[in-house]
């Protein structure tokens, strides 16, 4: 799974935003093997550590820091202090398109392979808990639009959050 990941990012030209009122931000969007679900996207659920966007599900990731070398070290600090995932764990293979938010955000998703036998051990501070989707699920719900929302059990995946998802589909059914 990881090579054919690989494989469909290659030559893959995101759309880079650059607004300079936008605040820089990254993303790992976590692919991994199950053996139950076969390949999933290991989303996380925040707490009420900040007030934005508490209790959504959002992807691993944050604004950048100074000195950070962006986006790609700011969307593995952030993976790594969110998820607990060991940086050894995690293999970045391409990048989608940025988005930006309406909180005046500007993200650069990497898409990112996590190892099956990767431990997670997330940052009780800023996340609520860890939400495993099968690919298999986002797939059948995903209907091509701009704005896709999704829903796996108690969970709604949408926003900034829906539309990256959205661009790594594209990618993958190319």
């Amino acid at each position: 799974m990881k090579r054919e990941v690989a494989n469909r990012l290659t030559g893959v030209v995101p759309t880079e935003l650059s607004d300079p009122t936008l605040q820089d931000s990254a993303v790992v969007v976590p692919i991994r093997e199950s053996d139950s679900t076969g390949a999933e996207i290991v989303f996380i659920r925040r707490t009420a550590y900040r007030d934005e966007h508490a209790g959504e599900i959002g992807l691993p990731g944050g604004r950048s820091n100074p000195g950070d070398d962006f986006p790609r070290e700011t969307a593995l600090r952030e993976f790594t202090e969110e998820t607990g995932v060991s940086i050894t764990n995690v293999d970045l293979l391409g990048r989608v398109d940025d988005v930006a938010t309406e909180t005046g955000y500007r993200i650069v998703p990497f898409v990112g392979h996590v190892d099956p036998n990767a431990t997670f051990d997330p940052c009780e501070t800023e996340v609520e808990e860890l939400v495993f989707v099968p690919l298999a699920v986002l797939q059948e719900q995903y209907d091509g639009s701009d704005q896709p929302k999704f829903e796996y059990d108690d969970a709604t995946i949408w926003g900034a959050t829906g539309q990256i998802v959205g661009s790594v589909l594209n990618v993958l059914e190319e």
